[in-house]
């Protein structure tokens, strides 16, 4: 019997587990957000020890539209046209996936820094696509998420990853290593400056 069975079967099994159930769920999403922000501090305070930022969307306190989520700039965030996010495709927080992305519709786009972004992060990450707003993305699962991270309206271990004091498992650890990994990356291959607006591509 899979544990959701097994779990609908207690709930089913009395009038008090049903109405307890019923109580968690509709205080579900309160506590969702409670562990974002919880999340977003500890990720910010990380970040900033490393020399970076977090660029964090507002959307992400409330509403859980599509395409809302959270950057890291590397140096100073007004001139990074080119930043590493992470986001969702799907509203209420589904479809999850990383990638290097435009800031906004008036950041540059130059095809041979997006080659360029790209060929790098394929051959140090995973194999990823691209288009105009992205010069590389990762769809999950990946070689750095599992399928378990893809959609957290469902799935428990974003939620967990979020408060563990294990840093193999804590998510707040795993995206400030992904993120130190990307900026050397990019720092090796001489690619760094081509994420700044004073680069000289346009």
């Amino acid at each position: 019997m899979s544990a959701q069975r097994e779990t609908t079967n207690i709930i089913l099994d009395s009038k008090e587990n049903i109405a307890a159930a019923l109580s968690v769920y509709k205080c579900i999403d309160d506590v969702k957000r409670h562990l974002l922000q919880e999340f977003k501090n500890r990720l910010s305070e990380s970040l900033k020890a490393n020399g970076f930022g977090l660029v964090w969307d507002d959307g992400l306190s409330s509403g859980w539209q599509a395409y809302v989520g959270f950057g890291v700039a590397f140096e100073n965030e007004e001139e990074q046209d080119l930043y590493l996010r992470f986001e969702f495709d799907g509203a209420s927080l589904q479809r999850f996936f990383w990638e290097i992305r435009r800031k906004s519709e008036t950041a540059m786009f130059d095809k041979s820094t997006w080659d360029a972004i790209h060929g790098v992060m394929d051959k140090q990450f995973s194999t990823g696509k691209s288009s105009d707003w992205w010069p590389w993305y990762s769809e999950i699962p990946d070689h750095e998420f599992s399928s378990d991270f893809k959609n957290w309206n469902a799935e428990e271990t974003p939620w967990l990853s979020m408060t563990s004091n294990d840093s193999s498992k804590s998510l707040e650890r795993k995206i400030c290593d992904l993120s130190l990994r990307v900026r050397n990356a990019l720092h090796d291959a001489n690619m760094l400056d081509r994420l700044f607006s004073y680069s000289g591509a346009s």
